[in-house]
C-alpha cells in the first residue's frame, strides 16, 4: 500500500487468489487495476490472521495484496453459526480498515449478502 491514498480495497466473501471462478475474476480485475498504477488489497473471508500478503502475478506500477478475515468453518455449519461468523469477520475487517493510516480511495464489493 501507499501513503498517498491511492489504494483500492476489494472485499470478497471467498478465498483468494486462486480456487474458484469468482476468485479468478477478482484477480483479473485486480491485475488490471495494478497495471494502471493502483495498489489493490483484496479483503477475503479466508481464515487466518489479518496480515497483508503480496500476490504474485500482476505486472505494472501497482500491486495486488490480500488479507484474510475469516474463521475456520465447522464441518457442517448451521445458518446461525454462519451468520455469527460473518458478523465477527465483518467487524474484524472494518476494524482493520479503520486502523489504516490512509483509507482506501475506493472500496469494491464482490458478492455478499
Amino acid at each position: 500500500m501507499t501513503t498517498d491514498g491511492s489504494w483500492v480495497a476489494y472485499v470478497v466473501p471467498f478465498s483468494f487468489p486462486w480456487g474458484s471462478a469468482a476468485a479468478r475474476r477478482v484477480f483479473g480485475i485486480s491485475a488490471s487495476l495494478a497495471a494502471s498504477g493502483h495498489h489493490v488489497v483484496v479483503l477475503t473471508s479466508q481464515a487466518g490472521k489479518p496480515v497483508l500478503t503480496p500476490v504474485a502475478g500482476p505486472e505494472g506500477p501497482g500491486s495486488v495484496s490480500t488479507v484474510g478475515f475469516g474463521q475456520a468453518a465447522p464441518a457442517q455449519p448451521g445458518m446461525l453459526r454462519r451468520a455469527g461468523r460473518s458478523l465477527v469477520s465483518d467487524h474484524a475487517l472494518l476494524r482493520w480498515l479503520a486502523a489504516q493510516p490512509v483509507l482506501p480511495s475506493h472500496v469494491l464489493l464482490y458478492g455478499g449478502g
